[in-house]
């Protein structure tokens, strides 16, 4: 930890065997002089590969792990591991915890603070491509069996794996760039609380990629706290896993998304699927901030049809979507809508809606879900939700001489003029009967999320 003592580790050549080897240097004045290379591969086996080192705290523990070719069966590899107990100084002989096997590769190893708890994993094709993990709790001299916890691909290919290990040992991440039988790439993490003893089914954090997401991982020291990001058609995404607790972790990682923009907020041009929104168009960006946060996912794979008028139904739906964004809670709750049935895609929508307030229908049993939203609706189910979000009441002046003093979403146009909402269709007009296309309402609710973040 304080950069004494540094370690490095490299394919070398053993000219009495003729073999490459894994050679090791050590140095315990930080990196000024530097140790003779140690050579602990195995002697039997040649073209060592995929080499990583793992070291205590203090340095004195130091494991090494990497992946070999026994001279014997040129058609298979080993995963061969060695540890230091004396800040490498001197090297155990090379331990085999997985031979016999011809796809191997990604090796990787990491381990506590105190060097005590340590986990290997490495990529090891079994029909599908699975990630293969060892268990070590006595610093490295004894080794569990393998355990697989990446048995649930099926024809795919797993590469680019990252392993993080906290200060205690009990919390560790396995991060694996996958790609599925349709050549979509994904980013798949695994988390263990326990050691590495037992481990969650995969979490599946990216988009689809059509090339590689190139994905990294970083964690707090106590675990509590774990970043993925990655990139996504030119621009890169996160997600955020989070344990909280006043003593610490208390149980399975929430996943937390989010994404990487200029501000902070949603102003960003981001990146869409939708070939029917113009990157001309007034409300391009707003659409792709609504994909990127999963607002929306369009009326299509490839289409959002923006010109399309938005109904009661969307609306629930979109709001209470923008509210979960912004919130981080979720939302739903009954509701006395005869004609919202629960086989209805919004049914829960318009329940939080409902429940906090923001409507209260067309009438005492009726939510009119496929009927349109004028832009007066539009302002009073904003206003509303931006009073929910914030915790607030939102209120302002206008100038537009088309909303009557005494129309029920006369303060709410306020309120989007003051939030910066909305403008207004003119200088001195609102068009409160005007129909609200999807185009304009993607606007609309990219202003409000920015509005309340």
């Amino acid at each position: 930890a304080d950069g004494q003592i540094q370690t490095v580790v490299w394919q070398g050549y053993d000219s009495m065997t003729s073999n490459d080897m894994v050679a090791i240097s050590t140095s315990a004045d930080a990196g000024m002089t530097w140790s003779e290379p140690e050579l602990p591969s195995d002697p039997l086996t040649n073209n060592p590969g995929d080499i990583n080192l793992a070291m205590s705290a203090d340095g004195q523990v130091q494991t090494v792990v990497w992946l070999a070719d026994p001279i014997a069966a040129d058609w298979c590899e080993e995963l061969l591991m060695s540890t230091s107990t004396d800040a490498g100084v001197t090297w155990s002989e090379p331990v085999v915890l997985l031979e016999g096997f011809s796809c191997l590769r990604d090796a990787l190893v990491a381990m506590s603070a105190d060097g005590q708890i340590q986990t290997v994993i490495v990529e090891h094709y079994l029909n599908n491509d699975a990630l293969a993990v060892f268990r070590s709790a006595d610093g490295g001299v004894t080794w569990s069996e393998p355990q697989y916890v990446g048995r649930l691909f099926h024809d795919v290919e797993c590469c680019e794996t990252t392993l993080l290990v906290s200060d205690d040992g009990l919390t560790q991440f396995i991060m694996a760039e996958v790609e599925d039988e349709d050549d979509a790439e994904h980013v798949d993490v695994w988390h263990s609380t326990d050691g590495g003893v037992s481990w969650s089914m995969p979490e599946r954090v990216s988009y689809i990629h059509d090339d590689s997401p190139d994905p990294a991982m970083a964690m707090s020291a106590d675990g509590s706290e774990v970043a993925v990001v990655w990139d996504f058609s030119e621009y890169i995404r996160y997600s955020r896993y989070v344990e909280s607790g006043p003593t610490g972790p208390t149980g399975p990682p929430e996943i937390v998304d989010g994404v990487v923009s200029i501000d902070g907020v949603c102003d960003a041009a981001w990146w869409h699927l939708f070939t029917d929104v113009s990157d001309m168009a007034y409300y391009e960006a707003s659409v792709a901030c609504l994909y990127n946060l999963r607002i929306t996912t369009g009326t299509s794979g490839t289409t959002y049809s923006p010109n399309e008028l938005v109904t009661r139904g969307e609306i629930a739906a979109f709001l209470t979507r923008t509210y979960q964004t912004a919130t981080g809670m979720s939302c739903s709750g009954p509701h006395p809508f005869t004609d919202v049935t629960d086989d209805r895609y919004y049914y829960n929508d318009v329940g939080c809606l409902y429940s906090l307030g923001v409507t209260t229908g067309t009438g005492a049993s009726t939510y009119s879900p496929d009927e349109p939203v004028t832009r007066a609706q539009m302002a009073a189910l904003l206003a509303r939700m931006h009073d929910a979000i914030t915790g607030d009441t939102c209120s302002g002046a206008h100038s537009f001489t088309d909303v009557d003093a005494g129309a029920y979403y006369a303060d709410a146009v306020g309120c989007l003029v003051t939030a910066g909402i909305s403008k207004g269709t003119s200088s001195s007009t609102f068009s409160p009967d005007q129909i609200v296309p999807r185009g304009q309402a993607a606007a609309f609710l990219t202003r409000l999320y920015a509005s309340t973040s």
